[in-house]
This record gives C-alpha cells, structure tokens and sequence, in this order.
C-alpha cells in the first residue's frame, strides 16, 4: 500500500485544474444549470418501479446498499456533483 499522501502532480497543475472547473461552472451557471449532488451508494433502492437498482455489498457495512442509476434520487446527499436545467 502507498502511504505517501502527498499529490501525484505539482502546484500548478493543480491550479491549472482549478480554474478549468470555475470555467466549466461558470459556463453552466450562465445557462441556469444548477449542480447539485448525488450519491453513489444509498441505503435503500429507489422507489420507482421504472428505476432499476442494483445491489452492492459493502464489506464494512452490515446492511445491503444500493447504486442509483437515477441522478435526482439522492439529490440532497453530498457525495458528488452533477448538473440539472432549471426550467422556469
């Protein structure tokens, strides 16, 4: 196992990294795309019949979790960005 935290690249690219994300979510923005986030995992399946979860064990988990093919599901959690339209 690496147990060097350190990042795997420079400053620089990390600050490369940062301003390309603010232009992507500036873009986004002037369009009226609101990012919001979504989780990977849940601990329930979605309730739509028409969404199809699937199972997935966790090894340090004793309860069954859920992946979520549905982006808005989970739309609260804090777990990953996405984008919606808002529509007026």
């Amino acid at each position: 196992m690496n147990t060097d935290w350190r990042p795997g690249h420079t400053l620089e690219v990390a600050q490369l990294r940062a301003r390309l994300l603010a232009r992507a979510r500036q873009w986004f923005a002037d369009r009226d795309v609101l990012e919001v986030t979504t989780p990977a995992l849940d601990a329930a399946a979605v309730s739509d019949v028409n969404i199809e979860s699937i199972a997935a064990t966790v090894t340090t988990l004793d309860a069954p979790m859920f992946l979520h093919s549905d982006t808005v599901a989970g739309a609260t959690a804090d777990t990953g960005p996405h984008c919606l339209r808002l529509e007026s």
